[in-house]
């Protein structure tokens, strides 16, 4: 009797154990009296690339909070997990309950993983190169975005080879066993026809006609019988460009409201479509009365003559902006300053006032200082004599900078035809025994680098050994020494050099310390 009395409680006890320990969905807990329980514990499973303890931080429950069910944390619990995008479902389960502590129990099921792809609709040389376009990597999770983004990049691809109506079907097929949870994905292209500009249509333009405007678009042409080899593809990237070419027409004629108010490109058939523009000219503009402020060296009368603009002449800013810089032919005023030594000029036409169709222009000038050439050195001409480039150079130590020569000495150097023309540059950098303020010149130019093949800046000098040097004292940043603008660096930059102004370092020199002497010119010549 001992004995069984004892197993018959066992007996009864372990369905009610059971029953405690099963898993309870919270939804259908009692929603008519909330409660509030205390966080015992946080599982998780389903979990197969992902690391459990993230899937308990992306949830934002912690083992310790209070909970309050029915309530909105589980909830919020459950948007979190979606958020992540990892995941095809996600359940938030009461694990046990004992009391005022409840655990609970997240289950997830992954997404699953890329094993292979494979592309279909296309030949073999279009599919090596889609491969490189949607960058597929197995291991990857196939979800919503990785589906959009694959699919974008092929419209994309064909977009920009004329096939406009280009599509991509994506189809899962979970039938690959070399990964678990993987699929593989057949991409099934569909390129559509091949499709031309048939017109080009513009609408509000008076002054120009639609000839002269598509003439103007380089890459925006209409199909024509004649123009047998030319392209008709239309180009969202050109077009936009093109767009820039019709506005900037219209400024070289004075229009420089001239604006595109609406455009639109759609479809007359399967494989044409028709480019339309609707313009607004605005009214055309002249020159009235321009004025220089802040110039010393030379008069208003000197400058109005290189600037060659009178009053009543159509306002084209290209003009205006070819006098003051920067004009192949040389003739310009910031030449005029830039060949007697004024290396760190600058123009800034202002328009002070627009009256009527007529428009004031101030330049302002900013002279800076003269500056002479304290060393020319050769870098990177490694089977040339450094003499035979020498001889071609027009610039000497102690003379004062000339842009024009040195734009003369890079074209004699082109010339030898020893050298890349494309990496042949000229670069002006800071001498850091001149001590000036930060980032500017003294009164002696830092250096002038010939830059012959692909070096960007120059690590050390090659001076000769038997040149005796002067030492002179510290002399103090002048007032009006002011340091040169960062497009200023630019522009200086692209005008020696040849080049683009983005492909000009983006500062020139180094900051200079306070212990740093300025040195004199050598005593003998060349």
């Amino acid at each position: 009797m001992r004995i069984v009395l004892p197993l018959l409680l066992a007996c009864l006890w372990l369905p009610f154990a059971q029953a405690q320990a099963q898993t309870i969905d919270i939804g259908t807990m009692n929603s008519s009296y909330p409660q509030e329980y205390e966080i015992g514990g946080i599982t998780v499973s389903g979990t197969v690339s992902t690391d459990p303890n993230a899937v308990k931080l992306f949830s934002g429950l912690a083992v310790g909070d209070k909970l309050t069910i029915p309530g909105d944390r589980i909830s919020v619990a459950i948007r979190n997990l979606w958020a992540q995008k990892l995941f095809s479902d996600v359940r938030v389960e009461a694990a046990e309950v004992r009391g005022r502590t409840i655990f609970l129990h997240i289950a997830v099921l992954e997404k699953p993983r890329l094993s292979r792809f494979k592309f279909i609709g296309v030949s073999k040389s279009e599919a090596d190169k889609l491969r490189e376009e949607v960058a597929l990597v197995r291991g990857q999770q196939v979800n919503e975005a990785l589906v959009a983004n694959t699919r974008y990049s092929i419209q994309q691809y064909f977009s920009n080879k004329g096939f406009l109506k280009a599509n991509a079907e994506i189809l899962e097929l979970n039938t690959d066993s070399l990964m678990s949870n993987s699929v593989q994905l057949t991409i099934d292209v569909k390129k559509g026809p091949r499709v031309k500009i048939k017109d080009v249509v513009f609408n509000g333009n008076e002054e120009l006609s639609d000839k002269r405007l598509r003439k103007a678009m380089k890459k925006t042409k209409q199909k024509r019988w004649y123009n047998v080899f030319g392209s008709s593809k239309f180009l969202r990237e050109e077009f936009k460009s093109d767009k820039d070419r019709v506005l900037d027409l219209y400024n070289e004629k004075g229009h420089r409201n001239a604006a595109i108010l609406r455009d639109t490109v759609y479809f007359v058939s399967d494989s044409r479509i028709r480019v339309e523009m609707d313009i607004d000219e605005g009214q055309r503009f002249y020159f009235r009365n321009i004025t220089f402020t802040g110039n010393t060296k030379h008069n208003d009368e000197e400058l109005r003559a290189i600037l060659n603009i009178e009053t009543g002449d159509v306002y084209n800013k290209k003009v205006l902006e070819s006098r003051l810089y920067m004009n192949p032919t040389g003739r310009d005023i910031s030449s005029l300053y830039m060949d007697d030594g004024y290396l760190s000029f600058y123009p800034d036409p202002v328009e002070i006032l627009a009256e009527g169709d007529s428009i004031d222009i101030d330049v302002r000038i900013r002279e800076g200082k003269q500056y002479r050439i304290r060393s020319v050195i050769i870098n990177g001409n490694s089977k040339t004599n450094e003499h035979v480039v020498r001889r071609e150079i027009r610039t000497r130590p102690g003379e004062l900078f000339n842009r024009s020569d040195v734009i003369r000495t890079q074209r004699e150097l082109s010339n030898l035809g020893y050298f890349n023309p494309e990496t042949l540059g000229v670069n002006p950098i800071q001498d850091v025994r001149t001590r000036l303020g930060r980032w500017s010149f003294g009164d002696v130019l830092g250096t002038i680098v010939h830059q012959l093949l692909h070096a960007q800046h120059v690590q050390q000098e090659r001076m000769d050994s038997t040149s005796k040097w002067r030492w002179a004292d510290p002399e103090p940043a002048c007032a009006d020494q002011r340091p040169l603008l960062p497009e200023l660096q630019h522009e200086l930059c692209g005008a020696l050099a040849g080049r683009s102004q983005a492909q000009c370092p983006q500062h020139i020199g180094v900051p200079l310390g306070a212990d740093q002497r300025r040195i004199a010119l050598p005593q003998r010549g060349w």
